[in-house]
């Protein structure tokens, strides 16, 4: 697919068929999220947490029973990117732009996503969501939800935001 296709294709999607994302999909998106920029060059300090099948399940079902909905909207993988260490606004960046990596990989493959910061909110403010995450010494930012949209229609929006040129 064109580049400029994929940008215009990438939208959130908050509602997924859950069909099985092949470990060839999985592989790709990954490999766009390692490669992504990191502040500092610090990729150590950043962690990529995969979840699917059972423990997926478990993690919505939990999700719902603290917040009372399900901010993964259903999605049969949510990739989770976690940080170590103080948190900063550089590496809130980098967390975007692993993210955002996935998300155009995902917008390739024709899979649909959304980009989800409610994790890390959940996450902070309840111990049972947190364990139920695994995430060791790892502290959630945000997550991307992925699949086959369900009912999804393409709206070919037209993003506006104001640019401003300066030359000599």
């Amino acid at each position: 697919m064109d580049f400029k296709e994929v940008l215009n294709k990438r939208q959130s999607c908050r509602s997924y068929l859950y069909e099985k994302i092949s470990k060839e999909d999985l592989d790709e998106i990954l490999e766009a999220g390692i490669k992504a920029p990191i502040a500092k060059g610090r990729y150590g300090d950043y962690k990529i947490f995969v979840y699917s099948d059972e423990k997926l399940k478990e993690i919505q079902r939990v999700a719902k029973e603290v917040t009372n909905a399900d901010f993964t909207f259903g999605c049969p993988l949510l990739i989770l990117v976690a940080y170590k260490g103080e948190e900063n606004e550089p590496m809130e960046q980098s967390v975007g732009a692993i993210i955002e990596n996935m998300e155009l990989c995902a917008s390739n493959l024709d899979l649909n996503s959304v980009f989800v910061y409610t994790i890390k909110r959940v996450a902070l403010a309840n111990e049972v969501f947190k364990k139920t995450l695994n995430l060791g010494e790892y502290t959630p930012e945000a997550c991307l939800c992925v699949g086959k949209g369900k009912d999804f229609k393409f709206i070919d929006k037209h993003h506006e935001i104001l640019v401003e040129k300066y030359s000599k």
